[in-house]
């Protein structure tokens, strides 16, 4: 009895670990793509993202220990990005709304497929070398669905 209350306990403690974890930065006033590596540096959790996704010019000053969720916040405040966490990389993604047509021109919609089947999809995106891309959009094509692979490259 108590081992199966000690198993559970651990499971919901590894699940709420990142997300409750506290980290110690010290960064003073930079530009974010240099706070991120300073981050890195100092806590062992790398940014992933596309060059073009954020303001390199925005200032970020952090000191002091806070939850690692709240200094991410932080650092990406006002940068119009969302997040996840996979292990030890922090994978930045787009969140900037989509524009809505403009009224002289109409919305285009793609004729929905009666009887179209849904499927999973699933798999690992390597370079070259065969070492797993973290951090790599992979897009259904003709379509907006998208995923972004985790640290081991799997989608």
């Amino acid at each position: 009895m108590h081992l199966k209350t000690f198993l559970v306990a651990l499971i919901l403690m590894g699940s709420t670990q990142v997300w409750g974890q506290s980290v110690t930065v010290n960064i003073p006033s930079m530009g974010v793509k240099k706070a991120m590596a300073q981050m890195r540096k100092q806590t062992g959790y790398a940014f992933v993202f596309k060059s073009n996704l954020i303001d390199a010019s925005q200032k970020v000053s952090i000191k002091g220990t806070y939850q690692l969720r709240k200094v991410i916040e932080r650092m990406l405040q006002g940068q119009h990005v969302k997040y996840t966490i996979q292990g030890k990389f922090i994978i930045l993604s787009n969140d900037a709304p989509t524009p809505a047509p403009s009224p002289s021109k109409p919305a285009q919609t793609q004729p929905l497929r009666q009887g179209a089947k849904t499927i999973n999809a699933s798999g690992t995106v390597t370079d070259k070398k065969g070492e797993p891309c973290v951090g790599a959009t992979v897009t259904v094509r003709g379509t907006k669905t998208a995923v972004v692979t985790d640290a081991n490259g799997h989608y």
